[in-house]
């Protein structure tokens, strides 16, 4: 599913940096996180998501903050080399490898409530609820997230388009937990950039 996030991505960055199109309101978030599993060691990688969310689509003050969308956890985990010396007869006799962390991905639904205000500035504290897939393995999780941003509300149209929503730019980290079946109780920690663009018709 990381194309999913991927096109929404690059779909609305296009569509608001060219003339002419259709883009949605979209709040997107990128940063880094490190996973902790009950057992093995832990490991690093990127997040991404993509969403709609109320405070994206809403251009004035609102105390709350509902979304749901798209999260990928990609981990940079190094493939193991293949031995060509080793025949693959007795490749297949070595005993399987314990299970590991791998990349997950996913949708999620989340709730905020809005922490602190002043001018174009405010924070946000808030939870999140996901379910995921990993190696064929259904994941779910649940994370605590605090955030800050920069926020301009945007209403205006014309005879060239029209703009509506809020664009802004914050800085945002959280932990959480997932379970993962063949792993037990994962825990994470990442923090990140973050996103609103709104919604933008073009002619």
């Amino acid at each position: 599913m990381i194309w999913l996030g991927s096109l929404l991505v690059l779909f609305s960055l296009s569509t608001h940096a060219v003339a002419g199109g259709f883009s949605p309101p979209i709040s997107i978030d990128m940063g880094s996180a490190v996973l902790v599993p009950s057992v093995g060691e832990a490991q690093s990688g990127k997040v991404l998501t993509a969403a709609l969310k109320w405070a994206t689509i809403y251009p004035a003050r609102t105390s709350i903050d509902i979304g749901i969308g798209y999260i990928g956890t990609m981990l940079e985990v190094d493939e193991q080399p293949v031995d060509s010396t080793i025949s693959k007869s007795q490749r297949s006799r070595k005993p399987s490898r314990k299970p590991s962390l791998a990349s997950m991905h996913g949708g999620f639904l989340e709730l905020s409530s809005l922490l602190a205000e002043r001018d174009y500035t405010r924070a946000w504290i808030g939870g999140r609820a996901e379910l995921l897939s990993s190696n064929g393995e259904k994941v779910v999780g649940i994370a605590t997230r605090i955030s800050g941003e920069l926020w301009v509300g945007l209403a205006d149209g014309g005879g060239g388009g029209a703009v509506l929503g809020v664009g802004a730019i914050g800085v945002w980290s959280e932990i959480g937990a997932r379970w993962v079946p063949s792993l037990g109780l994962v825990r994470q920690l990442s923090i990140g950039l973050s996103l609103r663009l709104p919604m933008v018709v073009a002619n």
